[in-house]
């Protein structure tokens, strides 16, 4: 798989999971983001270290697993934010 498909991959599992969480606008830029940068990292990584060569099924699979943890995080990260924010403006009142 190359780099474009790298990209591609990790957009979509990091869409799928905003989407899924019924995200807002940020919500959804920051988990497509994090995901790319995340699962082309971990293919940079995983090359570069001879873990696995291009088009591997171990490839695909740390590149889909990468971009899936990232769209978690990012999940739960926006979603702590917005219960932060609405705890203080339950206390303002």
């Amino acid at each position: 798989m190359d780099w474009l498909g790298t990209c591609f991959i990790a957009a979509l599992v990091g869409v799928c999971g905003a989407v899924s969480a019924r995200s807002d606008a940020r919500g959804v830029a920051l988990t497509l983001l994090a995901s790319v940068v995340l699962a082309l990292a971990v293919k940079f990584g995983g090359n570069l270290l001879g873990l696995f060569s291009d088009g591997q099924i171990a490839e695909w699979l740390t590149v889909v697993l990468a971009a899936g943890v990232a769209a978690f995080a990012v999940r739960m990260a926006v979603g702590l934010e917005g219960k932060r924010a609405r705890q203080s403006t339950s206390e303002r009142v």
